[in-house]
């Protein structure tokens, strides 16, 4: 931000501001581009109206901060008659209470000046609750047949942000600031993607969304158009970065097609289930140990620098045994007996083998599984050493409900019963506040979940081929800490 911006402002407010500012470049450069460029951005929107209001007074002198709740909750009258929401002025009051916070550690200031004594916002019907689907097999289909069709209304980079969204689960910021230079496109991923808190990831995508990008950028080659963005918009015969205000306004538009009238970038990241059956595919389907053959970024502190995690998960289920019948690795002979040999009592799997842990990155999670089949229905129990309850059950409970569905699918048999054994099932002390949230919340009908019917080969299965309909729930908790 530079000074000319402010000019207008008493000059001991936009000293004290932009010390602010540099101080949080410094000491949080990684997550500068997210929280804490929004939180500057929104703490000067308040200056201005403050020295609008409040001409001569100095943000941190004795009347200003005596004063302070009382400038606050006129601040946020002012911001409600502008229309913003409920969400938007807790975000503007956060942004300029964590100014103060700073004030108070570098000993600027000896107290927070409205810490706990304003009212708690109350929703009203003019505020915009912002909702968030689940989106269905068909409509996703529907969405894409009908840019198809449309052509005219909507062009490569509509095709492409629609998919990226549901494929890669990135949030807007980060899809916004992607490059040309950091598209892999052999191997299906941007690279060095920035994520909130800094987190550096890899946003990957999938087959339709591959096929689009090769077209854009072909298409861009013919063109003659250079511009190291990757999304990128005409302006004045230059081409420059989309703004994150046209992504919202594409993807809402997209929306309308299923007659959503509030479909916004991040409600899609929802939708992103491929991801935890994306894992589940690579470890019993692609008997992988390699994160190249993974689309999610959730193993990659765990591997080498070939990618691998060593002799573990789909490592060993790929491994082949000698039986009677012949050899067969863990999960071929799982078919095996399922089709053959159904009731039998000894259809196992188990990845925890003790010789070779010493070569593995870590130790196996959920490491067995032992199926058993009542009548034409498929049951299985898994078994787990561990698993943080809050960041982790969700994931594989829809993992291996949907491993169920493949196998039974393959065998011919009905889905049945998943018995989920865990013999550590902890919840870390900062997540508490979140379970007592989580279990006063509204409990919602479990949504129904089928595959795609054409596939029957268990090898032949997809992230796509998995269908969740009627997906209801609530607003979603983000930025769970995870313990290391």
């Amino acid at each position: 931000m530079q000074l000319k911006v402010l000019e207008n402002l008493k000059k001991e407010n936009v000293e004290i501001y932009l010390e602010y500012l540099n101080s949080c470049k410094s000491s949080s450069w990684e997550t500068w581009e997210t929280t804490y460029k929004t939180y500057c951005n929104n703490f000067k929107l308040f200056l201005v109206w403050f020295q609008k209001n409040y001409k001569n007074r100095f943000l941190l002198s004795k009347d200003t901060l005596l004063e302070m709740p009382g400038i606050i909750e006129s601040y946020r009258n002012y911001c409600r008659s502008l229309g913003n929401s409920k969400r938007t002025l807790m975000n503007k009051t956060t942004a300029i209470s964590t100014f103060y916070a700073w004030c108070v550690r570098r000993n600027k200031i000896k107290y927070h000046p409205f810490d706990s004594k304003l009212d708690r916002l109350r929703f009203t019907e003019k505020d915009k609750i912002r909702k968030s689907y689940f989106l269905t097999t068909e409509q996703i289909l529907t969405v894409r047949l009908y840019m198809q069709v449309e052509s005219k209304k909507y062009d490569l980079q509509d095709r492409i942000l629609w998919e990226l969204f549901l494929d890669s689960a990135c949030r807007i910021s980060a899809i916004q600031s992607l490059k040309l230079n950091q598209l892999d496109l052999e191997n299906g991923y941007f690279t060095d993607v920035k994520e909130k808190e800094g987190y550096i990831v890899n946003a990957f995508f999938f087959n339709k969304c591959k096929e689009l990008i090769k077209e854009w950028i072909k298409y861009r080659e013919e063109k003659e158009i250079n511009s190291e963005w990757f999304f990128i918009t005409k302006y004045k015969k230059e081409y420059g970065q989309m703004t994150q205000g046209a992504i919202r306004g594409r993807i809402k538009k997209l929306g309308k097609i299923l007659g959503i009238e509030d479909l916004y970038p991040h409600t899609l990241r929802k939708t992103a289930i491929k991801l935890c059956t994306d894992e589940m595919l690579w470890i019993w389907q692609k008997k992988s140990n390699n994160i190249k053959d993974l689309k999610s970024h959730v193993w990659d502190e765990w591997a080498d620098e070939n990618g691998s995690i060593g002799k573990a998960y789909g490592y060993q289920l790929g491994v082949k045994h000698k039986y009677k019948e012949g050899m067969f690795d863990q999960v071929d002979r799982v078919i095996y007996d399922l089709k053959n040999n159904p009731y039998s009592r000894r259809i196992i799997t188990n990845i925890y083998v003790h010789e070779d842990l010493s070569e593995m990155n870590l130790y196996p999670c959920a490491y067995s599984m032992t199926f058993n089949v009542t009548g034409n229905k498929l049951n299985a129990i898994l078994n787990q050493r561990s698993q943080d309850i809050l960041a982790a059950n969700n994931w594989n409970v829809c993992q291996y409900a949907i491993l169920i569905h493949m196998l039974a699918r393959e065998c011919n048999l009905e889905v049945g019963e998943l018995v989920h054994v865990i013999a550590d099932a902890h919840i870390y002390d900062r997540h508490v506040p979140i379970i007592k949230e989580l279990i006063t919340r509204e409990k919602f009908p479990a949504p129904k979940v089928t595959l795609n019917p054409d596939v029957k080969n268990f090898y032949d299965f997809t992230s796509d081929d998995v269908i969740i309909e009627n997906y209801k729930c609530g607003e979603q908790i983000k930025d769970i800490p995870i313990a290391i």
